[in-house]
């Protein structure tokens, strides 16, 4: 397969509700790699990006983030498409959806580690890397877990630490543990993409609706949250796929190594204007 004249962008979870959101805004000028799990509908995303986003060369191909071997598959694959112009990692999993903790962990925690390192070697100037977190990432129940082995995406040790703390069987616990990883690999690897002309970034979304993920938790624990903003209204994926789209822009060429919170003033809500008691469950991950 010939290489593009266009810089790439790989997405994962390329077809899932901020993949696609993704995908649209970058089709113009990038050729596209989505990568999804096998059984996702590759193929409808790949037209629904093209058509709305003006571009013909999208490629696809079935990754499970969890596996070493097929995230290697797509880095390879990717190299053969042309220089990496962008890493968009949105694949990962959301309890209610999930409640296996130790999935949760192995997708969103493990997960990572994997493509930052199955990608890191392609890094190229001008190469920018968004990583998608959570706004359950800066909840302070994650404090006790920050550390190397959580950069590393140790799943057995961050087991045992939830384990020691009695929340060993909480998958929401595990959720804000493994976006807490997200949010310190982005900040400890990009002195290492900085090296090879390139930048990371995270993106900790708030609640956004509009996404299979977002669906199921509105549904369920989450919708009271909804309007307690600064912005009184649930997020969408374009909101998401448009600060990516800056991001990787040369516009932002200084910004790297951080995390950005896009929860339409949700946390500030929260550590500002809740009771006491209701502020400390939040960080607490508790009902």
């Amino acid at each position: 397969m010939p290489a593009s004249e266009r810089p790439l962008a790989v997405i994962t979870g390329g077809a899932g509700g901020m993949g696609v959101a993704a995908g649209k805004r970058l089709a113009a000028t990038h050729h596209l790699l989505l990568l999804d799990r096998a059984g996702a509908d590759l193929d409808g995303a790949a037209a629904r990006v093209a058509g709305a986003g003006g571009g013909d060369e999208v490629s696809t191909l079935a990754c499970d983030i969890v596996d070493a071997g097929s995230v290697a598959e797509a880095a390879e694959l990717a190299a053969s498409l042309g220089p990496l112009g962008a890493l968009v990692h949105t694949a990962g999993v959301t309890p209610p959806g999930v409640t296996d903790p130790s999935v949760v962990l192995a997708v969103n925690l493990r997960g990572t580690r994997l493509v930052l390192d199955a990608f890191a070697p392609q890094v190229v100037p001008g190469t920018v890397g968004v990583l998608i977190s959570s706004l359950a990432g800066h909840r302070h129940f994650n404090d006790a877990f920050d550390g190397p082995q959580l950069i590393a995406g140790d799943t057995a040790w961050a087991t045992r630490v939830l384990d020691a703390t009695g929340r060993g069987d909480d998958p929401l616990a595990a959720y804000s543990v493994s976006k807490r990883g997200v949010i310190r690999m982005a900040e400890h690897d990009a002195a290492a993409w900085g090296r090879s002309g390139g930048r990371l970034v995270s993106i900790s979304p708030g609640l956004v609706a509009d996404t299979g993920i977002g669906e199921v938790v509105m549904d369920s624990f989450a919708a009271k949250y909804a309007t307690e903003g600064a912005v009184p209204r649930p997020g969408a994926a374009d909101d998401i796929a448009a600060l990516a789209e800056f991001l990787i822009s040369p516009a932002a060429s200084y910004i790297t190594g951080c995390d950005i919170l896009v929860d339409g003033g949700m946390l500030p809500a929260i550590d500002h204007h809740r009771a006491e008691d209701s502020r400390e469950a939040w960080h607490d991950v508790r009902p």
